[in-house]
């Protein structure tokens, strides 16, 4: 399986994964194979005609409470971002899952999967999938 994994803001990192192939990480969500940073959404469609996911995670925006006052006057561009990546998924009849930011937060990745993802938005769009990996088994 191929799941595309995206943490959604103003510099968008996302993550491929082949769950089908081993890994180069001895990781077990599977072998990467991309990675980047989009600026906010420019870029989503190429991805999903490049590497035809199965599915597509994405990090869910919520807005708390006790931090709704610091979004004040905020254009909110990760919900801006959500909104194209559930568009195009939608328009390529792919599933799209949202996961709160504390799922992928609590995800460890292998230290030297850690090491190669070099940017904490990739790392993110990794945590995410991998998250999505173990809750399905797969």
């Amino acid at each position: 399986m191929i799941i595309l994994g995206f943490d959604p803001g103003e510099s968008t990192g996302y993550g491929v994964v082949d769950t089908s192939k081993q890994s180069e990480f001895e990781d077990p969500i599977g072998c990467v194979v991309g990675k980047g940073i989009l600026d906010l959404w420019r870029g989503v469609e190429k991805l999903v005609i490049e590497y035809r996911p199965d599915k597509i995670v994405v990090e869910k925006f919520i807005l708390y409470p006790g931090k709704a006052s610091a979004q004040s006057y905020s254009p909110l561009l990760p919900v801006q971002v959500i909104g194209v990546i559930k568009y195009v998924a939608e328009q390529h009849a792919i599933p799209c899952i949202e996961q709160p930011a504390h799922i992928g937060k609590q995800m460890h990745l292998s230290d030297e999967l850690y090491a190669h993802l070099r940017n904490k938005h990739i790392r993110d769009a990794f945590r995410h999938i991998a998250a999505y990996v173990y809750s399905t088994g797969g």
